[in-house]
């Protein structure tokens, strides 16, 4: 991260400052379900109303493009899916909740998509009963001159291979897993729970679990930085990316971690992370070349992209906030380009990990390769795209320092990626660790839930703490025309504030209040860190980088080294 950028948590403006809270607050607005039951007179007319209302609160397609990019005009899966009645769900198995319609969460036998599977029979069950592959009406209706690129990349599909013939792969939309995809092998939090009472609940525990032990107010920021400070669409990008992270389950992918993924996908070295670049990024490798699309199932090279995503986000370590990919296109061929994956990829980078790239190297890019970059220049974000640098071998020193650079491009590290799968005593381990009679893992998750709580307490006092300065500071600067807050005539207020200018008799008093919840927030957000990382054991599966001490999670130390800089900053 450069030291110059702005909008970061160590140097925001007195207007960024005023529109993160903003964004904070509608965010508790958005995981807060409020519904008039006025006009109900009957228990099922009440379960309506809040489903109607709950369902109103989900995006229809979780897969947001809101560029339209990569749209191709399918809904999503969560679009049909019927919440159950909470009311009937008092005894219902926690793992009857999931998004994944499974019987038996400890079956390894895949479910079958049909009407009698999808349609829950009991009573006692909630009610998830998707149409694969439908299509909105409405999006359904716009054909423009995307509508044949867009046939050509699902025609592209190596759907036909051998590991790729699970319908529920084949019917699903680009970048939905198929329904009996990551089922929970642990109780605990990879059971998330998709019922009335739950949802949306579900989703605010995932926006913590994402962050991970980063700064809270650093993850809100990413989503604000890349929606050019416009608070209602940051809400839409982060409620959009809980949604798929839901839907993919990336709590139970961590959880299983290399076991739920082909290991020859891992032995083919065709991505790893290695290194830093100048910036102190942490370095992502591609080999093209060792991807051929005809032999790998798409969805096994999704999983593990989503693994690799994850795992590199993990490595990053504060106050470093991005990480940096190189491609490598040393004999790259047609058989390597895979235009559905380079879509799911591309998509998941912009829209689900918003803010964590910092620079993209294209390595050694033969003539072949540009007819390829004219398709997907145009999937790209303009700030991405900004981001993309076509170099040879010999130009990566001036990204990356010798040392850090493998003997391959001309560096002086003598590492080799080779593939080190567990040991049965890892696997034993992991077990011990993430088992259901493991009491401690237990009091972990309950002890982060509760600073959870706190958190979103401590953040509701300081939104309200500060309610008549940030009234007064967006009247000062509704006019000012280089001002984040400037109200555009016509749009009027995206957030309904009221514009008149308020006089604040005890303004220094009141400041002085505020600043101490500020600070009080700031060590629970601290409290959170901590949480989670005692939790990291019980969650997150040891991996490849880990065994061979390429990096680990953060540890204590880090995480009072990194406090010590941001208080020297603030």
């Amino acid at each position: 991260m450069s030291s110059n950028e702005e909008g970061h948590i160590y140097n925001l403006t007195e207007e960024q400052k005023l529109i993160l809270r903003e964004y904070w607050n509608a965010l508790f607005e958005y995981f807060t379900v409020e519904v008039d039951y006025s006009k109900c007179t009957t228990d099922e007319e009440r379960a309506k109303e809040r489903q109607k209302v709950i369902e109103g609160k989900l995006h229809k397609r979780s897969r947001m493009n809101l560029d339209n990019s990569c749209d191709d005009g399918v809904s999503s899966d969560m679009e049909n899916l019927q919440l159950g009645d909470s009311t009937n769900q008092i005894n219902v198995d926690p793992v009857n909740g999931l998004l994944s319609p499974n019987v038996d969460a400890n079956s390894s036998t895949p479910i079958t998509l049909s009407t009698s599977n999808l349609s829950s029979s009991s009573p006692n069950s909630p009610s998830l009963t998707p149409k694969l592959g439908s299509r909105s009406p409405k999006l359904g209706a716009k054909k423009d001159k995307r509508s044949s690129f867009k046939g050509f990349l699902r025609r592209k599909s190596n759907s036909n291979i051998a590991g790729n013939n699970d319908s529920a792969a084949n019917d699903s939309p680009c970048g939905s897993p198929p329904y009996s995809y990551n089922t929970p092998y642990y109780k605990g939090l990879s059971e998330i729970k998709l019922d009335n009472e739950n949802i949306l609940e579900s989703m605010k525990e995932e926006f913590f679990y994402m962050m991970s032990c980063d700064e809270p107010d650093s993850v809100a920021l990413r989503f604000l930085r890349a929606r050019k400070w416009n608070v209602n669409r940051a809400i839409k990008m982060t409620t959009a990316c809980l949604q798929w992270r839901i839907e993919w389950n990336v709590r139970a992918l961590l959880e299983i971690g290399e076991q739920g993924i082909d290991e020859e996908v891992f032995k083919s070295g065709k991505a790893f992370i290695f290194g830093k670049d100048k910036e102190n990024r942490p370095l992502s490798y591609v080999r093209v070349r060792n991807h051929n699309k005809n032999t790998v199932p798409l969805f096994e090279s999704e999983k593990f992209t989503m693994f690799l995503l994850e795992t590199g986000r993990l490595s990053i370590k504060p106050p470093v906030e991005m990480c940096s990919i190189v491609f490598d296109l040393t004999d790259f061929s047609m058989n390597n380009m895979d235009y559905p994956y380079v879509k799911f990829v591309l998509h998941c980078l912009q829209n689900y990990y918003p803010e964590c790239l910092g620079v993209c190297l294209i390595v050694n890019a033969p003539w072949i390769f540009m007819g390829c970059w004219k398709i997907i220049k145009p999937l790209l974000d303009p700030v991405v795209s900004a981001k993309v640098r076509f170099i040879k071998s010999e130009e990566m020193k001036e990204y990356i320092n010798e040392d850090q650079l493998m003997k391959i491009y001309g560096g002086t590290n003598s590492y080799e990626y080779n593939y080190i799968p567990p040991s049965s005593e890892d696997i034993e381990m992991e077990k011990k660790n993430k088992g259901n009679d493991n009491p401690e893992k237990f009091k972990r998750i309950e002890e982060w839930r509760q600073v959870i709580k706190e958190y979103e307490d401590i953040t509701k006092e300081w939104i309200k703490k500060y309610e008549m300065l940030d009234k007064q500071l967006r009247a000062e600067s509704a006019d000012k025309a280089d001002s984040l807050l400037k109200v555009e005539k016509g749009r009027g207020n995206s957030n309904n504030t009221s514009l008149e200018s308020i006089p604040i008799d005890n303004k220094d008093e009141l400041l002085q209040e505020a600043n101490k919840i500020d600070k009080d927030r700031k060590a629970i957000g601290e409290k959170h860190k901590r949480a989670f990382n005692k939790l990291i054991p019980y969650l997150y599966t040891r991996t490849y980088y880990q065994r061979v001490k390429t990096f680990d999670y953060i540890t204590e130390e880090e995480l009072d080294e990194v406090q010590k800089q941001l208080s020297m900053n603030q």
